[in-house]
This record gives structure tokens, C-alpha cells and sequence, in this order.
């Protein structure tokens, strides 16, 4: 079943894998990665994720930056996919969270 989304007033449907990919953040200055309600910066962040931390990762989207992210297989989080890097998976193949 697909989820929806809303972001800058679209709705946002996307297909869920049966096996997500995994990410492993980059240890950048020692410092938690925020990750948001949303796919942009003007989402809230709900939750951080410790550099060596392991997120589960099962949809992308490109926000209107250009920046794509990675929402987390609970369906609630999203990461931007340029501070992390993949252990496990092909995120690439992820599929695309449509307009």
C-alpha cells in the first residue's frame, strides 16, 4: 500500500520495498544528523541520528533544491541522502516518491 505525503501543498505517493536499502552516516565533526518530518529543509526535525547510527531506508525524492533524500522505512523520517552513505542496498534503485 502507498504512503502520501504533502510537501509545498503536492501530494506525494510512494511504493514501498520489501527489503530496504540500509545508510550509515558519515562521522562529519562528530555531530547527529537531524532527520526531518519531511523531504526538505523547511521540515521539522523529529529525530537525530548518531554519527556510526544505521537507518533503514525504503523511498527517495528530489526536493525543489535539487537535494535528494531517503525517507526511513518507519514511513516518518527523512534524510538527505548527501551526508550519508550506503552499506547495504542500492539506494539509486530506491524507488522515486512521485508528485
Amino acid at each position: 500500500m502507498p504512503f502520501a505525503f504533502r510537501t509545498h501543498h503536492r501530494p506525494l505517493t510512494a511504493h514501498v520495498l520489501d527489503d530496504p536499502a540500509i545508510v550509515h552516516v558519515f562521522p562529519i565533526a562528530g555531530q547527529p544528523f537531524h532527520l526531518r518530518s519531511g523531504p526538505g529543509l523547511a521540515f521539522a526535525v523529529i529525530d537525530r541520528l548518531a554519527p556510526g547510527g544505521e537507518l533503514r531506508v525504503d523511498g527517495q525524492v528530489t526536493d525543489n533544491d535539487g537535494f535528494v533524500w531517503w525517507r526511513a522505512d518507519s514511513g516518518d523520517r527523512w534524510v538527505r541522502s548527501d551526508i550519508v552513505t550506503v552499506v547495504e542496498g542500492e539506494c539509486r534503485n530506491l524507488p522515486t516518491i512521485n508528485a
